[in-house]
């Protein structure tokens, strides 16, 4: 087995010194600048995000039954175009699905998440829909809360 060359350890060594210390220049840049990566990440994620749920010009019952956070931007322009005086009970739910809670009443809500990153929520609601006791549209309000 060949021997290293008193030569050969030396740039074996330089090469382990170049390494490591390219190592720790990296560490001293990056460890710092990790939490500033990071509340920019979050913060492009809420734009983003609310960017995307943004206020819609028309309904999609697709996107109404699959997303809770499309709910919240879109629970106005349902009561204005879709839930129309005279409207039966089993209409709203053709439209809108099944909903999220029911009250003993006949009464039917569906549930909506504000749309973005925030680390701390208290926010909820979404859209109450009261029935006549003869199954028919009494009233709809839209009950999302920011506190």
């Amino acid at each position: 087995m060949p021997q290293l060359g008193e030569r050969s350890v030396r740039e074996l060594n330089k090469r382990v010194f170049i390494i490591i210390s390219a190592g720790i220049l990296i560490g001293l840049f990056c460890i710092p600048a990790l939490p500033f990566v990071l509340a920019a990440g979050l913060t492009a994620y809420s734009e983003f995000d609310e960017w995307r749920y943004q206020e819609p010009n028309e309904f999609s019952e697709r996107k109404w039954k699959s997303s809770d956070k499309y709910r919240w931007n879109s629970i106005d322009l349902v009561i204005e175009e879709k839930l129309r005086e005279k409207i039966k009970r089993e209409e709203v739910i053709a439209i809108l699905g099944a909903p999220d809670k029911s009250t003993p009443e006949g009464h039917v809500e569906y549930d909506a998440e504000r749309p973005g990153f925030h680390l701390i929520d208290f926010s909820g609601g979404g859209l109450l829909i009261k029935f006549t006791p003869d199954g028919y549209l009494e009233s709809s309000t839209n009950t999302t809360w920011v506190d």
